[in-house]
């Protein structure tokens, strides 16, 4: 094996890593609602899914304010069945990456 295998295999690992973790974090929360019998789909976050994964995976200062949970449901919510299914879910996070980049080039451009 060349020695060029081994970076390569690093970079690749760490997006395999990235999206392992997204759908990690996704299904932990998804889940909770349908195994504690509340009839919700075991593949989406509800309201309470996503307020709960917002404070504790985003320490998002907003997820008390039961009032921007709402706005959030409804602006992320794409096919209105009041559900967050992955791909929802996976939006919400490359908006919020995309808004970080733009903050760390601006930052780097100074």
């Amino acid at each position: 094996m060349s020695s060029c295998a081994g970076p390569k295999m690093q970079r690749k690992d760490r997006i395999w890593d990235a999206i392992s973790t997204l759908m990690k974090v996704f299904h932990e929360h998804a889940s909770k609602d349908s195994s504690e019998g509340k009839g919700k789909d075991r593949f989406k976050l509800s309201k309470r899914e996503l307020k709960e994964l917002m404070q504790t995976d985003f320490d998002f200062d907003n997820a008390q304010d039961p009032a921007k949970i709402e706005e959030m449901m409804k602006e992320l919510d794409k096919d209105g069945d009041r559900q967050l299914d992955f791909r929802e879910f996976v939006d919400f996070v490359v908006t919020i990456a995309c808004a970080f980049n733009k903050i760390h080039e601006v930052e780097d451009s100074e």
